[in-house]
């Protein structure tokens, strides 16, 4: 499974894919945006997806704690399934 995700791992907060595996951060690729909030808005969460294909994780899930998007006036609960195949 593939899921969106802004997170915080080694001391930094990070947004891109989460796997099954571990984490991808996405900032690098990504210098424009400084959230998923920012991808979300932008409306390039395909583009963070297809980016994402073929990386190495960067972080164990051990070492990953998972964060709420931070500009939402409600927290909602989502998961996005991808089929990045």
């Amino acid at each position: 499974m593939t899921h969106f995700a802004s997170f915080t791992a080694a001391a930094q907060l990070h947004f891109g894919i989460v796997t099954d595996a571990g984490a991808i951060s996405m900032n690098a690729a990504f210098p424009q945006f400084s959230s998923l909030q920012d991808v979300v808005v932008a409306g390039a969460l395909k583009d963070l997806a297809k980016a994402a294909v073929g990386r190495e994780i960067d972080f164990k899930l051990y070492a990953v704690f998972l964060a709420a998007l931070a500009a939402c006036a409600n927290i909602i609960v989502f998961n996005i399934f991808l089929n990045i195949f």
